[in-house]
């Protein structure tokens, strides 16, 4: 084998790191890791183009490194802020240290331009290697579900075990005819509802802009994203976007954002998640909420309950000296549209 070179990544290898990326990851039971997915995930982010460098060796990618840019806001500052994701080395190649050569140019790269810190979810795997290069453990995102249909879960899962697998059709789902998220986010009054809440929340959290959620859940080339809106006195006053999933057959409704308007929170969320059990056919939901926010609070008065050894690890890197609150568990503020999908 030839020496490994770390290069930055150029579009013209989007088909060689799609075939990498499938090469080495776990197959996906929804969605698709092609050319499309790439471009979407790291060319066509509003908060800019991903840092991506490559390996290459004896002539093809066998390795590829990406931070994707995440843009947070705290206190009324808006941050600079990166995910690290797919990162793939071909199995040919592994137990050379690309990995690790590949992270710590793609830090630099990313301190060079301006990252405050990096986030991300590692799998149990991957995350002692992220941990002897300088990330810290913040803590672990519980998710919480409820049961909204108990006898039809029971009936779908034994179904799907004697089928032997299988997705349903999107309309097994609904009740209703849904909103799609793309339809939703063009609308004007979703920059106005933005607006109303950019009132310098304390915590860790997704700046949502219109161009970003459209991106995030209208543009996405094979999840398909839904929402549920209300509004109060004639105005926009809350959105709850979700898409669907099987799991073990039973037929799951994923929250994977809920923007509220700040007064009156605990009856917005209420009518949101009333309009949800009316419109869908899910046997449950799931979601991922934290500890302090007026939104999760609402939440819980439906009686989420905690999933038993589901948690989700986050781990954070800073890049600058500037007292961010990236090691407080208690000072994030993140969703499901997050981390999922992505």
């Amino acid at each position: 084998m030839s020496d490994i070179e770390i290069v930055p990544y150029t579009a013209e290898h989007a088909a060689e790191v799609a075939d990498l990326l499938n090469a080495g990851l776990a197959r996906k039971l929804v969605g698709v890791r092609d050319v499309d997915y790439w471009n979407w995930k790291h060319e066509q982010n509003p908060c800019g183009r991903s840092l991506m460098l490559m390996a290459r060796a004896d002539g093809r990618v066998v390795g590829i490194r990406a931070f994707m840019r995440w843009n947070m806001r705290c206190g009324g500052e808006v941050i600079q802020a990166a995910k690290p994701v797919d990162s793939v080395t071909h199995p040919d190649y592994q137990r050379r240290g690309i990995f690790s050569r590949l992270t710590r140019q793609a830090c630099e790269l990313a301190a060079a331009e301006g990252v405050a810190f990096l986030f991300n979810t590692p799998n149990r795997n991957s995350k002692p290697g992220y941990l002897k290069l300088g990330w810290h453990v913040v803590g672990e995102l519980a998710l919480y579900a409820k049961i909204v249909r108990p006898f039809s879960a029971a009936s779908h899962a034994l179904r799907w075990k004697l089928a032997g697998g299988g997705l349903p059709p999107r309309d097994a789902y609904f009740s209703a005819e849904p909103q799609r998220a793309s339809a939703v986010l063009l609308d004007q009054a979703v920059a106005d509802l933005l607006k109303g809440r950019a009132d310098g929340a304390a915590q860790l959290e997704t700046l949502r802009t219109p161009e970003f959620l459209r991106w995030r859940y209208g543009d996405h080339p094979h999840l398909e994203y839904f929402a549920e809106t209300v509004e109060d006195q004639g105005q926009l006053a809350g959105i709850l976007v979700f898409r669907t999933n099987l799991r073990h057959g039973l037929r799951e409704i994923m929250i994977t954002d809920l923007i509220v308007r700040h007064n009156n929170t605990d009856a917005i969320v209420d009518r949101l998640l009333r309009q949800l059990k009316a419109n869908t056919r899910g046997d449950y939901w799931i979601v991922c909420m934290d500890n302090c926010s007026k939104t999760s609070t609402a939440l819980r008065a439906w009686r989420f309950w905690t999933v038993p050894k589901k948690r989700i690890s986050l781990v954070a890197r800073a890049l600058r000296p500037d007292g961010l609150p990236v090691q407080q568990l208690d000072r994030w503020s993140l969703c499901f549209g997050d981390l999922e999908g992505l």
